[in-house]
């Protein structure tokens, strides 16, 4: 007979899925002591407690049931644990990545303007992620990715329904510009519109791969994997929603949509879109009538008079673009003095004055482009890291099409704003990461 799950398990595991639903809690800001931290922190803390508590402080009677590869989560968590350790050499560009990021944030705390301002980023968005990056690979199985997502769903639905409200109302927007009626953009829980599509825009293929792999449960009608939930071996795929579910996650797929489409996130958008091309081409069944509408799209986009409008942001030949332009050629010029190492964690606002074109407008935290944030905040081997990650999650979800669309709007989106470097987008990558890891890893 198995060993049950302890009770301090079930905990983790319940604190683990209550993180998940919660990650804008890092809004919630306050010291503890003289220490500046978020509602968020103190949850990924408890948690980690928690994971080593109940990976090294187990009570003895326990231990050689945890020896057993076969038991339960806790002993599957010491295999898994083991795995992962072995795995180094398996995964080595997701482990040098990981170990090139590490090393990079480090130096980039002792160049920086701002050691503590520096030391808080390298905390929030390298260190914590990361941890949780091995507590969910050690405590999640594969089979809990339905659960995950139906965490990550909540959080969703709760912020995209309060843009929707926002859309209506224009409360809580903090801009009067985004607030006027005329030009509004809603920014639901955040600050600014953009982080509505940073943040759901990745979740929306992982929720729409929850209807479709449930529209046709026979594993013999799928053919090529395409309509898998996260790769073609996937038990979890046939499970079939029941009717409430269903509807609700298409509930949620059209609230996030819209909550994307009010914060007129084109980043966002133009990610979604992209990553539903790039997944349609890659499947052999999907390949001609992708190439056939994308074409047909572009030439509608580049000729149609009445889609000027579009044509022009697409281009980025209107006013926002013009302007990540001008922030992109500032930052080159940046680093061309400062190509190696860059100017450190939290530098950005402070260096690039000196190389302002339009000095009139605000100067933001980041230059709008990830392979720029990369290389100003963590210097070349930052941007290494971030080719050898990225590498490693596109060749790994090759046959997980949610994951690969997840991946694929992050990439592309990323191409014109900040989709790592905020706390709740960081958690959010290292645990699709996770879930990408253990899809691939542990059916061997």
């Amino acid at each position: 007979m198995m060993p049950k799950i302890s009770k301090l398990e079930r905990l983790l595991r319940g604190a683990l899925f209550i993180l998940i639903a919660c990650l804008p809690l890092y809004l919630l800001r306050f010291n503890i002591g003289s220490l500046p931290s978020t509602a968020l922190e103190v949850m990924v803390w408890m948690v980690f407690i928690l994971w080593f508590a109940c990976m090294f402080v187990i009570p003895d009677k326990h231990r050689e049931a945890m020896r057993d590869p076969e038991s339960t989560i806790s002993g599957s968590r010491i295999s898994r644990f083991a795995r992962f350790r072995d795995d180094i050499y398996t995964h080595w560009p997701l482990s040098l990545g990981i170990l090139l990021l590490i090393i990079t944030g480090t130096v980039s705390i002792f160049i920086a303007p701002d050691l503590r301002a520096a030391a808080g980023l390298w905390k929030a968005y390298i260190i914590e992620p990361l941890a949780l990056f091995i507590v969910f690979l050690t405590t999640f199985k594969k089979e809990d990715a339905p659960k995950i997502i139906f965490a990550l769903s909540l959080t969703a639905l709760a912020t995209s329904v309060f843009a929707i409200y926002q859309k209506f109302t224009g409360f809580g927007i903090p801009n009067p510009y985004w607030a006027a009626e005329e030009t509004r953009r809603v920014t639901s829980v955040w600050g600014f519109p953009n982080a509505v599509g940073l943040f759901l825009a990745p979740l929306v293929p992982l929720f729409v791969w929850r209807i479709v792999s449930s529209v046709i449960p026979d594993p013999a009608k799928r053919g090529s994997g395409i309509h898998q939930f996260l790769d073609p071996g996937s038990r979890v795929a046939s499970r079939r929603l029941s009717g409430m579910t269903f509807y609700y996650y298409l509930l949620v797929i059209l609230s996030s949509l819209l909550a994307i489409i009010f914060a007129k996130s084109t980043g966002a958008l133009v990610g979604l879109a992209a990553a539903l091309i790039i997944t349609g081409i890659l499947y052999k069944k999907t390949r001609i009538a992708t190439i056939a509408l994308t074409t047909l799209g572009a030439i509608l986009v580049l000729t149609a008079p009445q889609l000027a409008s579009v044509k022009q942001e697409l281009l980025m030949q209107n006013y926002s673009g013009r302007i990540r332009r001008d922030m992109w050629a500032e930052s080159i010029e940046l680093l061309s003095e400062h190509p190696i190492l860059g100017t450190g964690l939290s530098s950005y606002k402070e260096v690039i004055q000196r190389y302002r074109i339009d000095k009139w407008i605000e100067i933001f935290e980041y230059p709008h482009n990830i392979i720029l944030n990369f290389w100003i905040e963590l210097g070349a081997l930052g941007v290494l890291a971030f080719i050898l990650i990225f590498y490693w999650l596109f060749k790994t979800t090759r046959a997980a099409p949610a994951l690969l669309a997840a991946f694929a709007v992050i990439l592309i989106h990323g191409l014109v704003d900040v989709p790592y470097f905020k706390n709740d987008l960081a958690v959010q990558f290292w645990l699709l990461a996770a879930l990408c890891y253990n899809t691939r890893t542990y059916e061997r």
